[in-house]
């Protein structure tokens, strides 16, 4: 695929389920290009027939993971490093040791055997991709190599090359209305990204010397606070609105793997050292470790109450709360629904479904 042309300026608008784009250099006649029709919906006959097998009501709001393949996307050649949502889940992106970023499109179809091709390839990056997200303030991905590259998935046009002083190993965006990207650098610091102008506009130091490698980022709800977990077991919380730190403790013994900002004071980590613990943001005080692991989580959501887990040994968790009395499952995940070892976990919450991602770039849509 040739590499994508140099930003002329489109811009995007959001119809319901359609996405059009105004292009400044075409006739007002055909200004509009109509991208996605309203067929694009997760609701196939696959997906329908297990719902209906498993007699889920749609009042039922509880993640009832069963292990059913729905899909599967074939593509990438190394490990799958990143997964993204887009447009109400009728699409993704997915990040990859492959050098490339690719775009699909998620439908339920068949009978559970059917192999998807993407739709497009971003092959501009020069290293494997580390991280990607998706702003949708200005409907840009942002994915990185140690270099961020800003560049617009429905019309395949590089925006901007974004280099900083330091490496970047991982990024998330802000949720909308916010145009602005966080990406963690080497030095341990966060460059804050107006993807509007794709300048840095401010650097948020973590600490005064460094404790280790950034491993992972989140952002809380309200947007307000940013943590960032390191390879020392080091957390700190900064404050978004002034830049400095609100908290920062030693949690762990050994690497953080991954975060999830569960509420505006509340923080759940899981580490190498095989802990998941949830801890006060303000304070930096444990709470309560939660109960059922016995292998390090280096895959963690949230849906809703509950908390998903995916670990190295191909086992997926279930936390029915973020609590000391919550109820803890899991399951191993089988071979025929499943091939390699699990790398990323991406739910979709609107149809409560998995996406997981293995080192064998293999991507399977799971119910």
């Amino acid at each position: 695929m040739q590499a994508p042309e140099e930003y002329d300026g489109s811009q995007a608008t959001v119809s319901g389920n359609k996405i059009h784009f105004l292009d400044s250099k075409i006739d007002a006649a055909d200004e509009v290009k109509e991208i996605y029709d309203e067929s694009r919906h997760l609701k196939g006959n696959w997906l329908a027939y297990w719902e209906h097998e498993l007699a889920r009501l749609p009042t039922d709001k509880s993640f009832n993971f069963k292990q059913i393949k729905l899909q599967g996307f074939v593509g990438h050649t190394n490990t799958i490093k990143s997964v993204e949502i887009l447009d109400n889940e009728n699409s993704f992106m997915s990040g990859s040791r492959d050098k490339t970023v690719k775009l699909w499109s998620l439908r339920s179809q068949g009978d559970g055997t059917a192999v998807s091709q993407c739709q497009y390839t971003y092959a501009n990056h020069h290293k494997s991709v580390l991280s990607l997200g998706f702003c949708e303030r200005t409907r840009l991905v942002a994915s990185c190599d140690s270099i961020i590259h800003l560049w617009d998935p429905f019309i395949g046009r590089l925006v901007s090359v974004v280099r900083n002083a330091y490496p970047v190993n991982t990024l998330v965006p802000l949720p909308a209305p916010h145009s602005t990207i966080i990406a963690a650098n080497t030095h341990a610091s966060l460059n804050v990204i107006d993807t509007r102008t794709t300048n840095c506009v401010s650097e948020l130091k973590v600490c005064v010397n460094a404790t280790g490698l950034i491993r992972c980022v989140a952002i809380s709800p309200s947007s307000n606070w940013v943590v960032v977990g390191q390879s020392s077991g080091a957390l700190a919380v900064l404050d978004l609105r002034t830049g400095n730190i609100i908290s920062s403790w030693k949690g762990h013994e050994g690497e953080i793997l991954q975060l999830v900002a569960a509420s505006e004071n509340t923080l759940v980590t899981s580490s190498l050292d095989q802990s998941l613990s949830v801890w006060n943001v303000l304070d930096g005080k444990l709470m309560f470790n939660m109960k059922g692991c016995i292998e390090p989580v280096h895959c963690l959501a949230q849906y809703q109450e509950e908390l998903i887990s995916g670990t190295t040994a191909n086992r997926i968790g279930v936390h029915t709360s973020i609590s000391n009395e919550a109820s803890f499952s899991s399951i191993k995940l089988r071979s025929d629904t499943f091939k390699g070892v699990l790398t990323t976990i991406t739910i979709l919450p609107l149809n409560r479904l998995l996406l997981l991602g293995a080192d064998t770039g293999y991507i399977t849509l799971l119910c």
